[in-house]
C-alpha cells in the first residue's frame, strides 16, 4: 500500500499526500517520461541514420547477364549498403548508408563490381539531397523532356568535378556550340544540364562532344530518369 490517510480531521492528511507526490508519484512519472524520450530518440536515430543515395554506373549494357539490375544490387549489398534497389536498366542503383563521404561510397562500389561480377566500371553517387537541389533550381525552366518530341533534357555528372566547369574550357552558360543542335544551359553544383533539339540533331552528338571536351570520366542521365530516381528515393 503506497500510503494511508489518517483519521478524518487529522492534520496529517495533507502531509501524507505531499509525501506520496514527492517520493512516489513524481519519481515514477520522471522515470517513465525519461524512458519514453529514450525510446523516441533511439527510434528516430535508427530510421534517420542511413542517408539515401543514387548510384549511376557508366557503360552498363543490359545484354550482359552480370550487368542486370539484380546482379548490380548484389554487388552493392556486399558493401554493407541497406535497402538496395536497382532502378531501370541503365545502370542505376538506389541504396542507403550511414557513410556520408560519396567518394568512399564510390570506391567501395567500384571495388565490388570486378570482385563479384567480373567487370570494372566508374560509379557516380549522389545523395538524395544533392538531387533535390538540382531539381529545386529547375535548370530547364519550362522545357520538357520528350523522348519522341522536340527536346531531350540531360544531366551530366563528372567523376572528378572541376572547381568550375566553365574553366574547361571557358564557357558562358547558356552556351550553344556553333553548328550543333544542343545547348549547355546550366552548371548546377558540378552537374552540367543540356538540351538537345531533336528536330535538328541527335543525343549521341552531345555525348561525343562532351567526351571530347571533358574526357570519358563522366556519365549522363536524362532529366526524366533523374527526377524519377529522386521520387523513388523519397518513398
Amino acid at each position: 500500500m503506497l500510503f494511508r490517510f489518517e483519521k478524518e480531521g487529522s492534520d496529517e492528511t495533507p502531509r501524507n499526500v505531499v509525501t506520496l507526490l514527492s517520493f512516489r508519484i513524481m519519481p515514477m512519472i520522471s522515470f517513465y517520461c525519461a524512458n519514453v524520450n529514450t525510446f523516441l530518440m533511439l527510434y528516430s536515430f535508427e530510421y534517420t541514420l542511413g542517408m539515401k543515395y543514387a548510384a549511376m554506373i557508366r557503360g552498363i549494357g543490359p545484354t550482359n547477364p552480370n550487368m542486370k539490375g539484380a546482379k548490380l544490387a548484389e554487388a552493392f549489398e556486399s558493401c554493407g549498403f541497406n535497402n538496395v534497389r536497382p532502378f531501370l536498366a541503365s545502370g542505376n542503383v538506389l541504396f542507403e548508408s550511414d557513410i556520408t563521404d560519396t567518394g568512399e561510397l564510390e570506391r567501395m562500389a567500384e571495388a565490388a563490381l570486378p570482385r563479384l561480377l567480373g567487370f570494372s566500371r566508374e560509379v557516380f553517387i549522389c545523395s538524395a539531397d544533392d538531387l533535390q537541389r538540382i531539381v529545386d533550381i529547375a535548370p530547364f525552366g519550362e522545357r520538357k523532356h520528350e523522348n519522341s518530341g522536340k527536346t531531350y533534357l540531360t544531366v551530366t555528372f563528372f567523376k572528378t568535378p572541376t572547381k568550375d566547369l566553365l574553366e574547361v574550357p571557358p564557357l558562358a552558360l547558356p552556351y550553344k556550340p556553333e553548328g550543333k543542335a544542343f545547348e549547355l544551359v546550366a552548371n548546377v553544383n558540378g552537374a552540367l544540364c543540356c538540351v538537345v533539339d531533336l528536330e535538328h540533331g541527335k543525343t549521341p552528338d552531345l555525348m561525343q562532344w562532351l567526351e571530347r571536351q571533358y574526357g570519358k570520366h563522366i556519365t549522363t542521365r536524362t532529366w526524366s530518369t533523374l527526377t524519377r530516381m529522386l521520387a523513388k528515393l523519397q518513398t
